[in-house]
């Protein structure tokens, strides 16, 4: 929780438009800034930089830039580990057909299987289906999703950050320190999570 605040706190004074996305992650806008920054690489590097003077040397991070904040991510997700990398309108197409959908925000495993069963394992291919297809196979809601992101736009996901700018959701894991079988030893450590989390959102 420390270093997620000092994360945020060192965002927040690089740039005036700032969207926190998880414990860990952040969209920095530069459309404000450009004259402070008119290099994005150099940017990134400075991002890099100074996460590493705050957290330690021992700390990397991957610095994503495109022109939205599907691609951005999409971007940071797929480079390789301390890099800054960039999709561009010359490189849209490779990524879109090179990026698992493990790799693709808004995608969850029950989607990819979906996916998987009509032959779609990149954005890329779905280029290939209709949108009567996609209407048919995946219905109103995520066929327009599907759509939007195989053109490299946005899903609604990202839309949900600019109504809620804050926490974005409620968790609370356990580790336990020996394997359990105890059926009842179990349902007490859920029960027990259950009630933590509904704490926690009541007090949002």
């Amino acid at each position: 929780l420390d270093a997620t605040r000092r994360l945020q706190r060192l965002f927040n004074a690089l740039a005036p438009t700032v969207q926190i996305f998880s414990l860990d992650e952040a969209f920095i806008d530069l459309s404000d800034c450009r004259r402070l920054y008119p290099d994005p690489f150099k940017f990134g590097e400075l991002v890099q930089d100074a996460i590493q003077a705050e957290l330690g040397a021992w700390v990397t991070a991957n610095v994503g830039i495109s022109w939205n904040r599907f691609l951005a991510k999409m971007s940071g997700e797929t480079s390789p580990k301390g890099s800054v990398s960039q999709i561009t309108q010359d490189n849209l197409d490779e990524k879109l057909s090179t990026t698992p959908f493990a790799d693709v925000c808004g995608v969850g495993f029950r989607l990819e299987r979906r996916l998987a069963a009509i032959g779609v394992e990149n954005l890329y291919q779905l280029h290939l289906i209709t949108d009567t297809e996609l209407k048919l196979y995946f219905g109103p809601y995520w066929s327009v999703q599907l759509r939007r992101m195989s053109l490299g736009e946005e899903p609604d996901l990202f839309s949900r950050i600019d109504v809620n700018p804050h926490m974005k959701s409620v968790g609370r894991s356990i580790t336990g320190y020996k394997l359990c079988d105890d059926e009842d030893e179990i349902k007490r450590v859920l029960y027990n999570l259950v009630i933590e989390v509904t704490s926690k959102t009541r007090a949002m």
